[in-house]
């Protein structure tokens, strides 16, 4: 009988939770009589069976090892969740112009691996959001502002409202009299008087 002295697998593995993988595994000399054992570093994140099908458990890495007669290879083993979802705390907020908010969100799960998401503006005339989610109000008017998630593209709109702050109102007249019976229009003034 031929012994194996070489294994060969693949050096990297990424799995999905709850996603099972034979293993392919190759040794040399191909006619030896390979007993090949399994085992994982890590049984919380993935398994191994008795034929080198891997299950990947919960995020995390976990090395499997195939060994036959002191001769032995590796694979790393890392588990991934993926996003299943994003949302926006609220989905509209008003703002003064000039003001600025942070947009706070969730994705889900909450242990998903790759929380990495990017911001937009339907309007930056009106509402320009930076990369953290921080949008300043720079204009008058209305905006939808976007998250989407880089894992899988999920997305959220939230509305935001820029109005102008009335900083004095003033009445066109101060002092008048009138008899019984008798009325009199007067004008509101507005500052700022319009919108920018």
């Amino acid at each position: 009988a031929v012994d194996v002295t070489k294994i060969i697998v693949d050096d990297k593995l990424q799995m999905n939770i709850d996603e099972s993988y034979a293993l392919k595994v190759k040794y040399e000399p191909s006619d030896a009589i390979a007993n090949l054992k399994y085992e994982t570093s890590n049984s919380s994140v993935a398994t191994v069976s008795g034929d080198g099908t891997i299950t990947a458990i919960k995020p995390g890495t976990a090395t499997i090892t195939v060994s036959s007669n002191g001769v032995k290879a590796t694979v790393e083993v890392t588990v991934r969740q993926n996003v299943s979802g994003i949302k926006f705390k609220k989905d509209m907020i008003k703002l003064f112009y000039g003001e600025s908010a942070k947009l706070e969100y969730e994705i889900y799960p909450y242990n998903a691996t790759d929380k990495k998401v990017k911001f937009s503006s339907s309007d930056p005339s009106v509402v320009k959001v930076l990369e953290d989610g921080t949008i300043i109000a720079t204009g008058v008017g209305k905006a939808n502002i976007f998250v989407v998630t880089e894992d899988s593209d999920y997305s959220s709109l939230c509305v935001v409202k820029v109005t102008q702050k009335i900083e004095k109102i003033y009445l066109s007249t101060l002092n008048f009299s009138l008899k019984i019976g008798e009325s009199k229009q007067i004008s509101v003034i507005l500052e700022p008087d319009r919108e920018l």
